[in-house]
Protein backbone atom coordinates (compact mmCIF):
# COMPACT_ATOMS: atom_id res chain seq x y z
CA UNK A 1 0.00 0.00 0.00
CA UNK A 2 3.01 2.53 0.81
CA UNK A 3 4.23 2.36 -3.27
CA UNK A 4 1.24 3.38 -4.03
CA UNK A 5 0.88 6.40 -1.67
CA UNK A 6 4.39 7.28 -2.57
CA UNK A 7 3.20 7.36 -6.35
CA UNK A 8 0.98 9.43 -5.80
CA UNK A 9 3.20 11.67 -3.53
CA UNK A 10 5.37 11.89 -6.46
CA UNK A 11 2.60 13.05 -8.94
CA UNK A 12 0.62 15.24 -6.48
CA UNK A 13 2.94 16.45 -3.30
CA UNK A 14 -0.16 18.06 -2.18
CA UNK A 15 -2.61 14.73 -3.01
CA UNK A 16 -5.55 15.11 -1.24
CA UNK A 17 -7.88 12.66 -0.06
CA UNK A 18 -11.42 13.15 1.91
CA UNK A 19 -10.44 16.13 4.45
CA UNK A 20 -7.67 18.83 3.25
CA UNK A 21 -4.78 19.77 0.48
CA UNK A 22 -2.03 17.44 1.54
CA UNK A 23 -3.79 14.84 3.60
CA UNK A 24 -2.46 12.22 2.55
CA UNK A 25 1.40 13.53 2.64
CA UNK A 26 0.49 14.00 6.41
CA UNK A 27 -1.40 10.41 6.84
CA UNK A 28 2.07 8.71 4.76
CA UNK A 29 3.97 11.15 7.56
CA UNK A 30 1.76 9.65 11.07
CA UNK A 31 3.48 6.33 9.89
CA UNK A 32 5.29 4.71 13.09
CA UNK A 33 8.91 5.13 13.53
CA UNK A 34 9.02 1.29 13.14
CA UNK A 35 7.84 0.86 9.88
CA UNK A 36 10.15 3.35 8.48
CA UNK A 37 13.15 1.68 10.43
CA UNK A 38 11.55 -1.40 8.81
CA UNK A 39 11.64 0.36 5.30
CA UNK A 40 14.72 2.50 4.35
CA UNK A 41 14.20 2.02 1.15
CA UNK A 42 10.85 3.67 1.19
CA UNK A 43 11.67 6.24 3.67
CA UNK A 44 14.56 7.69 1.61
CA UNK A 45 12.23 7.52 -1.30
CA UNK A 46 9.63 9.69 0.72
CA UNK A 47 12.31 12.12 1.89
CA UNK A 48 13.42 12.35 -2.03
CA UNK A 49 10.06 13.34 -3.32
CA UNK A 50 9.51 15.53 -0.44
CA UNK A 51 12.74 17.36 -0.96
CA UNK A 52 12.20 17.75 -5.03
CA UNK A 53 8.97 19.11 -3.58
CA UNK A 54 9.78 21.52 -0.90
CA UNK A 55 9.16 24.58 -2.74
CA UNK A 56 5.66 23.46 -3.17
CA UNK A 57 4.97 21.94 0.57
CA UNK A 58 6.59 25.47 1.68
CA UNK A 59 4.22 28.14 -0.23
CA UNK A 60 1.02 26.43 -0.13
CA UNK A 61 -1.64 27.08 2.01
CA UNK A 62 -1.99 23.46 3.79
CA UNK A 63 -2.42 22.79 7.48
CA UNK A 64 0.99 24.06 9.45
CA UNK A 65 0.94 20.57 11.23
CA UNK A 66 1.51 19.05 7.89
CA UNK A 67 4.80 21.52 6.80
CA UNK A 68 5.76 20.48 10.78
CA UNK A 69 5.29 16.43 10.16
CA UNK A 70 7.44 17.27 7.01
CA UNK A 71 10.02 18.80 8.62
CA UNK A 72 10.23 16.58 11.33
CA UNK A 73 10.29 13.68 9.08
CA UNK A 74 13.36 15.07 6.99
CA UNK A 75 15.25 16.49 10.19
CA UNK A 76 14.77 12.92 11.32
CA UNK A 77 17.36 10.86 11.81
Amino acid sequence: MMPIALGYLRMNILAEGDFYEGDLLNAVLSVSNIFWENHLELKMSLKNIINENLGIIESSDIPRKVIRNTENFLFDS
